[in-house]
Parts: C-alpha cells; structure tokens; sequence
C-alpha cells in the first residue's frame, strides 16, 4: 500500500506488513492513523507520523470486510464475514466483540458522527 500527498503527487512511503491484497483503507478524521484490512484477515493501524503500523487482534476468526473510526478517532470499529462486529479502543488496545443477531455477514461498517450509533451493512 503506497501513500501519496494529496496535493502535489508525491510519493511519501510504501506501507508493508499485510501477506495478501489490501481490501480497504481509512484515515482517521485528524490523519494521524491509518487502518487497512487485507485479505489475509488482518487489521493494521498505522501511525502517519512514523509510518509504522501495529497489527490488531481480533476475537473473531472471520474474514475482516470493513473498517470504521469515530469521530474522535479513539474507536475502530471492524466488520466481519461471519456478521460480527468488534471495537477497538485504538489508544488502550482495548477490544470487544458485538455479534449481531442476524449473523450475516457485514458488508460494510458506518460510525455516526455523533458517536451514538454503528450501523453494519449485511
């Protein structure tokens, strides 16, 4: 995964630590992280200021398929094929599992701005 600035082009770091293809990327609101998902299951959030990343464990043993920060950028919420949803409190690696009852798999994932709701799309 390369990153580039936004406005002039140039090239500024190759991002390396997934094994397979990366599905999605997401930025932070205040860009100071950036959280990919692989096909390799694996989530990883990247520090921008280093441009080092920190692989995240997951309680699920799911395929990962999306991510979402909040607005304060302290959550990670991540959606999996086996319809479960896990938070990640990005500053304390605190992590918690929310299977929801229809056990579909989740598609994609939506943190409000607010910080009241996750929506899962399955």
């Amino acid at each position: 995964m390369n990153v580039w600035d936004a406005y002039s082009g140039t090239f500024i770091s190759s991002l390396t630590g997934h094994s397979e293809m990366v599905d999605t990327a997401l930025f932070s609101l205040d860009s100071s992280q950036l959280a990919s998902v692989s096909t390799d299951g694996s989530v990883r959030l990247w520090a921008m200021d280093s441009i080092g990343s920190e692989p995240l464990t997951h309680a699920s043993s799911s395929k990962v398929t999306s991510v979402a920060y909040s607005a304060d950028g302290l959550h990670l919420f991540s959606g999996f094929l086996d319809g479960s949803v896990q938070q990640y409190e990005v500053v304390s690696d605190i992590q918690s599992l929310f299977p929801f009852g229809d056990r579909k798999l989740v598609y994609c994932i939506a943190y409000s701005p607010d910080g009241l709701r996750v929506a899962a799309a399955s």
